[in-house]
């Protein structure tokens, strides 16, 4: 073998060896990020029998942690009741909804702040952001249809910024 495919192999043996490393610290994140007796948080849903409408009669309110929706059995209501007494203890009272389903992230948090809030008409959005070992966005979500309202929440943020 010549001297340039010893260096064509080492270079493809560094390449893969990183990306092992990398796949090897993603997943463990994903598993410290995951509760492991949570099997089933990322079952399909089928979609021919899951409606808009559908949707809004299970739930009125949802937490959204990255990009997971977890439907509660929370009302309106009750959440902006919650809301209004105490900005935190509601948080708290999320804090436990989302480990119950397994997502241990914001589990021991540091610090806790109310980032923003959208209201229009009787659906709203609260943000939170929840200081661990870095910056997590927890969104509570008031409606039956929490992608339509996500929807206007960020074009709404776009206005903001223009």
């Amino acid at each position: 073998m010549s001297r340039y495919h010893h260096i064509k192999l080492y270079i493809k043996l560094l390449f893969f060896s990183s990306i092992k490393q990398h796949l090897s610290n993603w997943l463990y994140e994903f598993a410290e990020f995951m509760d492991p007796d949570t099997i089933d948080l990322f079952e399909p849903i089928n979609e021919t029998k899951v409606s808009n409408v559908g949707l809004s009669k299970m739930a009125e309110v949802f937490v959204q942690v990255f990009d997971i929706f977890i439907p509660t059995d929370l009302t309106r209501k009750e959440v902006l009741k919650i809301y209004k007494r105490n900005k935190l203890k509601l948080f708290n009272l999320i804090r436990e909804i989302v480990e119950d389903r397994g997502i241990r992230i914001i589990k021991e948090c540091e610090n806790v702040d109310l980032s923003n809030t959208f209201f229009k008409g009787n659906e709203f959005i609260l943000e939170y952001i929840a200081f661990t070992n870095r910056e997590v966005v927890v969104r509570v979500i008031g409606s039956g249809n929490p992608w339509k309202i996500l929807e206007e929440y960020h074009s709404h943020i776009k206005k903001q910024f223009r």
